[in-house]
């Protein structure tokens, strides 16, 4: 925990790490390793009071079952997986990790899990989950570190994960967390490997080259310098100045990071109005999960994810509401309920009442 300890007492984006022992988040007795290390930083983080909430988001193609039984139960670490569903026709590898897993007791709500149905999820698959679920509920959560499972068998040349996702997504999402977080929020990566090194290597390099914030392109070269200040990457939502939200930084920093992953996904279209073919699969399975996620008591009434709609008809899926009241957590204020107004004045009055720092 040497590494960790650093980086929580720079508290700098700068200062953030890589560690990279080769792990797999099992802890069953299985075929693979014992010993979970990203799970155990959280707790270490927390027990030693350098952090009040951690989140952890696992990209490996498996489900971070491990990972999920550790943290199940406590509030204050958010536990985000995206992993091939193995509990349908066709099995996979470990076959849990259903959407319907969002915690229990303290913890009910800080257990996210998107489950794909099916192989060949691609870029704008994961680049939908991260800007319409993954991104804002982190932004609400809040923490005081991020720790990333990388596994890359998700990525397209894999041997088992039969997906497609390149090297530049993983900077982007990368880049993208970077962008929603801020400067001060200290990002830790883990690398869980996968089942090609050439795949695996090309990736985290990509990741890394994000972290250090260098330019990378569809080679894994650098950009030009035209090209790296390409309004694409860089312009801030329009939109943004007609809202009513600056009053809360995280809300500009949302718009940014979405913006981001604009090549690949447009927040707040439906499927039919992408500019990039989007399997209907993957966005029912992330719809599943935000209405999952808003029945748990951590988030009902708190925030507003509205549903990806399949058509321009249906472009404002209502999300599920509240039937009860929103619980305390840990004495402090509780949740706002829903109410009316934009989505964005919704997230925004969440940002402002979720905190568990007293």
């Amino acid at each position: 925990m040497m590494s960790l300890s650093t980086v929580l007492e720079q508290k700098a984006q700068e200062q953030s790490q890589l560690y990279g022992p080769l792990v797999i988040t099992l802890v069953q007795i299985e075929l693979w390793d014992y010993f979970n290390s990203v799970a155990v930083a959280a707790k270490y983080a927390i027990s030693s009071k350098k952090a009040n909430r951690v989140v952890i988001i696992d990209w490996d193609i498996h489900h971070g079952n491990g990972t999920q039984d550790i943290c199940y139960e406590d509030q204050n670490i958010l536990f985000i997986s995206l992993h091939r569903a193995g509990f349908g026709k066709k099995y996979f590898y470990p076959a849990t990790g259903r959407a319907t897993e969002t915690g229990k007791g303290e913890g009910n709500g800080s257990n996210l899990n998107i489950a794909w149905m099916s192989g060949k999820i691609g870029d704008s698959e994961y680049a939908a989950a991260f800007s319409e679920l993954i991104l804002p509920l982190v932004s609400a959560y809040d923490p005081d570190l991020v720790l990333i499972s990388a596994g890359f068998d998700a990525a397209k040349g894999d041997l088992i994960g039969d997906c497609d996702l390149m090297p530049a997504i993983y900077y982007q999402l990368t880049k993208s967390l970077l962008i929603a977080l801020g400067e001060d929020i200290p990002i830790v990566v883990a690398l869980e490997g996968g089942y090609n090194l050439d795949v695996i290597s090309m990736c985290m390099r990509a990741v890394v080259l994000a972290l250090v914030d260098e330019p990378f392109d569809e080679e894994g070269l650098y950009h030009d310098e035209e090209t790296e200040n390409s309004p694409e990457i860089i312009k801030i939502d329009e939109s943004l100045s007609k809202l009513s939200l600056k009053s809360d930084p995280r809300i500009e920093r949302l718009q940014q990071s979405r913006q981001s992953l604009s090549r690949y996904w447009s927040h707040g279209k439906s499927i039919e109005d992408q500019t990039v073919k989007v399997k209907k699969t993957a966005i029912q399975a992330i719809n599943l999960s935000i209405r999952c996620i808003l029945r748990s008591n951590m988030w009902k009434g708190a925030i507003d994810l509205p549903q990806i709609a399949e058509t321009s008809k249906h472009k404002n899926v209502p999300p599920l509401r509240s039937r009860t009241r929103s619980r305390n957590i840990k004495s402090e204020k509780s949740l706002p309920q829903s109410q009316t107004g934009s989505n964005d004045d919704l997230l925004c009055d969440a940002f402002k009442s979720f905190n568990l720092d007293g």
